[in-house]
């Protein structure tokens, strides 16, 4: 009995570390940079993403989860809102867009698809 009780509270304690997440762990986060004369790139992120099959949009992310874009003064910031559903923040330098918007959806697409090529 006492030694299930050891092996119960192991476990706990491993479940507590693992759902702590990304903020809890700063060295999980992961930065890519790319820059040259003409661009600057940087890409961060946390915890598994989950892209689609042709890698043009993330499905899902993991709790605490997120991903940040920055390439010049474009902007696009992802991560798991309150109700397991994903928050999306998108900016082309000139205005914040509505994820539902067609243009926003196209700048989406190319967005994901680059961060996949360096995730």
């Amino acid at each position: 009995m006492k030694k299930r009780n050891q092996i119960i509270v192991a476990l706990l304690l491993v479940l507590a570390v693992v759902t702590n997440g990304c903020h809890f762990h700063n060295r999980h986060v992961k930065t890519v940079r790319v820059s040259n004369d003409h661009s600057s790139l940087k890409i961060q992120y946390c915890g598994k993403i989950v892209f689609n099959q042709d890698r043009t949009a993330i499905e899902n992310i993991s709790p605490d989860g997120f991903v940040k874009y920055k390439k010049n003064d474009e902007v696009f910031a992802v991560q798991r809102d309150g109700n397991g559903g994903l928050s999306y923040k998108l900016y082309d330098g000139t205005r914040y867009m509505d994820y539902n918007d067609a243009y926003a959806k196209e700048f989406v697409t190319r967005v994901v698809k680059e961060i996949a090529e360096h995730y």
